[in-house]
């Protein structure tokens, strides 16, 4: 079947693996993250060094390093943290200060014991020291709050996640009940007579009740959603004289060997029942499913569907419950499939890719 549609394409991007790969580091090692950044402080405080009066020396920029260490961790660790939880704040300025105060004095050790005075050069060297603390702090602080506008995010993503994929499971547990109750009107006419007709109606319904409402979490093949394609076309045709809806499915690998969200053609299927035409020989509503693997032994799944729109029918819905299909199908294949729908005048279409990768042994 050909395509003449220019389909719409709905690219749905996956914030949640981006986020995670991008702040895995500063999510769950923040001490390394904090280092690594802090060596790159130190390269640039080594380079503003070498511009300062005087000859220059690695001696000041080395000790500034390692004594400017324990400063910021403190800061990251400890005070920035509880300033959030307003938790013994008094308590960890007093450790801050006494922090101050052991590192001056190392400071004083370093330098061979010169008095605290020259060490700091009067006014302007303490204004100096001042400043040098007071540029870590900015440079503690601003790797804390980047770490938790990180982790922040993350829990935001990680709750949407959890959300989105629930709603899935909703979502795709359900079956529109206009099928089930015309299938049921359907057996109910002919309850007075006991029929074989009847017999295989019933049996059809339990089978699709079956597959409908199963555990979301019980794999679901290929094979098991072929049957439901074929069990909708029976209760949607076996009380119609005329009922042209074609289904062609052409596959060189078990269908056994592959596994799809459970409704997926079935939604696409039932689209085709519920909006368009059934009764047209001539212009038959048609589903074309193709399984094959492409010149590089990649397997995947080629659907398309073409049906004239029923014009009483169609105008109850805008969306086809293709929305909720297509978010499936991206959470379920990582965004690595194709899913595409579209309108030429009173002929609506549909494309699906679902990329399998080669098949080796097992199922997929």
């Amino acid at each position: 079947m050909s395509f003449r549609l220019p389909l719409k394409k709905n690219w749905t991007f996956s914030q949640f693996h981006l986020i995670n790969s991008l702040f895995a580091l500063t999510i769950e090692r923040p001490l390394v993250f904090l280092m690594g950044l802090y060596v790159g402080f130190f390269i640039f405080d080594l380079t503003m060094s070498s511009f300062l009066p005087g000859s220059f020396s690695l001696y000041y920029p080395m000790l500034h390093f390692f004594l400017g260490a324990p400063f910021i961790l403190f800061l990251f660790f400890e005070l920035f943290p509880a300033c959030i939880k307003k938790n013994n704040l008094s308590f960890l300025f007093l450790r801050l200060i006494d922090l101050v105060i052991l590192l001056t004095l190392a400071k004083h050790i370093f330098l061979g014991g010169q008095p605290a005075h020259q060490i700091l050069g009067g006014p302007i060297g303490m204004l100096y020291e001042t400043l040098r603390l007071l540029e870590f702090a900015f440079f503690a602080f601003m790797c804390w709050s980047f770490r938790q506008f990180a982790v922040g995010l993350q829990r935001i993503i990680s709750v949407k996640s959890i959300l989105f994929k629930t709603q899935v499971s909703h979502d795709h547990i359900s079956l529109s009940p206009h099928l089930l109750f015309n299938a049921l009107n359907n057996i109910a006419g002919k309850s007075a007579l006991f029929s074989d007709e009847l017999f295989h109606q019933i049996g059809a319904l339990s089978a699709l009740l079956q597959q409908a409402y199963k555990d979301p979490d019980d794999p679901h093949y290929l094979s098991d959603e072929v049957s439901i394609l074929h069990i909708l076309l029976f209760l949607a045709g076996s009380n119609k004289k005329r009922f042209s809806v074609l289904l062609h499915i052409e596959h060189e690998l078990p269908l056994e060997y592959f596994k799809i969200p459970r409704l997926t053609l079935g939604t696409l299927m039932e689209n085709i029942l519920k909006y368009g035409v059934l009764d047209d020989p001539d212009n038959p509503a048609e589903m074309n499913i193709s399984v094959k693997r492409d010149l590089t032994g990649n397997a995947k799944l080629t659907c398309t569907t073409s049906n004239l729109i029923h014009p009483i029918k169609a105008g109850f819905s805008s969306s086809h419950g293709l929305s909720t299909l297509e978010n499936v199908i991206n959470h379920n294949f990582q965004n690595r499939a194709i899913f595409e729908w579209g309108q030429n005048l009173n002929e609506f279409s549909t494309l699906m890719i679902l990329p399998y990768g080669k098949i080796e042994t097992g199922t997929h």
